[in-house]
């Protein structure tokens, strides 16, 4: 739609559009002639600046030709790496703006003008990127299935093997699936097409030269966003790019070795920030670093409706808050299902793992995550739970009482963060309606599981002329209370229980009584 494209006059500011080339003159073909339609008659004031590495398929007599828009040509006498070109391009460029295009990219009308529409939105931004779509890709032996699908909808990192990677957002998503007028923030874009203020851009040394043909332009980036700088994604610039032909030439030994350099100088400066950037910018449901909201598995004993297992209801109550923030909430249970998978494998895309059982072996974990942080909340139990010899591969330990957080440090020198249970206002508050079926003098909710409980020796209904409830499983094993056992009740069926009587007794077992946690 020519109509949404912003519109700029005469007075536009200056954009230099810097390409490096390589024995490409078929490419610098096709792009200038789609440079000639896609720029001219849109964006008024722009200059090409090609960086030529000693090229000898003709691309230089390509070059001394009259396209209707000025050329700036570098003749290097070797193949200089994308960082070195580039920045040796925005040496001689004369433009206050830098738009880095690579020669194998073909762009639609009106990139350029919803870039620089974006870059002069606001202040502080450090570079827009566009949204790049494979073309047809029918004779790829790499893409031969991605025809006319999304390349590029910015850049997302995931842990891979120790390695915080950056990946291209929604990679082989059809073009329907995909970002239409959309502009959000990311923390990299690729260099196939980056605009920077050129001031921006020399303020932070340009490319760093130690990459070659690899990560500089998400180095640059990032460099830029811990710099204070704000990074775009502007869907509706939108470019197809060839970058498959050149893919499937790499190869051979001196390809690996660069790459493994690439690598060594990216980890070493990104890796460890990287790893806690993702997880606050998931927490925030920021998505400018991860591509979805934070994922968080409970492990449980079981799971799903009929359950009697306490652990489950605590894990839910807390799970509704986390929902709340915008997060992914799964259950790994122990009582799996038929057909259902062990509570040990955990899909790749789990965040948060907290387990709420002691006997949940961290040691059989197999998770692909290598970013996954791993919680244990010790709410009963605590000398099982410091027994297990796993206790200590859990990187956040919560307790749900003082004296377990001292219980915790004590018996293993770890600092336990106090987290007590806590009641639901949503589900448990004075707007609850009085239901017949539930009405008494008064109540108790529990189980009994043929362990010591205290209040079994507190009571005595039958002595009493009030109006007894008692609601759990079991209790028709304890002489004198089976009479007033009610059977076990739904968990949602609880604030009505509440409601319906006058007093709600409730008791600490032996496992949670010494250490004060209720």
């Amino acid at each position: 739609d020519k109509d949404s494209i912003p519109v700029f006059g005469v007075d536009a500011p200056l954009v230099s559009i810097v390409v490096v080339n390589r024995d490409g003159v078929g490419h610098l073909r096709r792009l200038f002639g789609a440079l000639s339609s896609s720029v001219v008659g849109f964006y008024p004031n722009f200059e090409v600046v090609v960086v030529d590495n000693a090229s000898v398929d003709g691309s230089r007599e390509f070059l001394g030709g009259d396209f209707g828009f000025r050329v700036v040509v570098v003749e290097n006498d070797v193949n200089e790496s994308f960082s070195c070109a580039n920045n040796r391009g925005v040496g001689v460029a004369s433009g206050e703006f830098v738009l880095f295009l690579n020669n194998d990219v073909e762009p639609l009308d009106g990139f350029l003008n919803f870039m620089m529409d974006t870059m002069l939105g606001g202040d502080g931004v450090g570079v827009v990127g566009a949204r790049l779509f494979y073309p047809d890709c029918s004779g790829s032996r790499l893409n031969g299935g991605k025809s006319f699908s999304v390349q590029h909808a910015g850049i997302v990192f995931r842990e891979s093997d120790g390695f915080v990677r950056p990946f291209n957002r929604d990679n082989g998503r059809e073009y329907y699936q995909s970002d239409v007028g959309v502009v959000r923030r990311v923390g990299a874009v690729t260099g196939a097409c980056m605009l920077v203020c050129r001031d921006v851009f020399l303020g932070v040394g340009g490319f760093d030269e130690e990459y070659v043909y690899g990560y500089e332009d998400v180095d640059l980036c990032l460099r830029l966003y811990r710099g204070g700088f704000v990074n775009f994604y502007d869907s509706r610039a939108v470019l197809f790019h060839y970058e498959f032909g050149t893919q499937e030439l790499d190869g051979g030994r001196e390809v690996k070795l660069r790459r493994l350099s690439n690598r060594r100088v990216f980890v070493g400066r990104w890796n460890s920030w990287l790893r806690g950037e993702l997880l606050r910018d998931k927490l925030s449901g920021g998505c400018v670093f991860g591509d979805g909201a934070l994922t968080v598995a409970f492990v449980v004993t079981e799971c799903g409706d009929g359950v009697t297992a306490g652990d489950y209801f605590t894990a839910l109550t807390l799970a509704r808050q986390f929902e709340g923030f915008g997060w992914d909430v799964r259950y790994l249970s122990q009582r799996s299902g038929e057909g259902q998978r062990s509570w040990y494998f955990v899909d790749d895309d789990v965040d948060v793992l907290i387990s709420l059982l002691d006997r949940y072996d961290l040691r059989r974990v197999r998770c692909g995550n290598g970013l996954l942080v791993k919680v244990a909340w010790v709410r009963n139990w605590f000398d099982r739970w410091v027994d297990m010899p796993y206790f200590m591969m859990y990187d956040l330990v919560l307790a749900s009482s003082v004296r377990g957080c001292e219980f915790v440090f004590e018996r293993t020198g770890r600092e336990a963060v106090l987290f007590p249970l806590a009641t639901d206002p949503v589900m448990f508050n004075g707007d609850v309606v009085v239901r017949d079926e539930f009405v008494c003098d008064y109540c108790f909710t529990g189980s009994y599981w043929d362990a010591d409980r205290e209040i079994v020796g507190c009571l005595a209904p039958g002595e009493l002329d009030y109006s007894f409830n008692l609601y759990g499983a079991n209790w028709g094993r304890v002489g004198g209370l089976g009479e007033f056992e009610f059977g076990f009740v739904d968990y949602l069926d609880l604030p009505s229980v509440y409601a319906s009587c006058c007093i709600v007794l409730d008791d600490a077992n032996h496992v949670t009584r010494e250490f004060g946690s209720v």
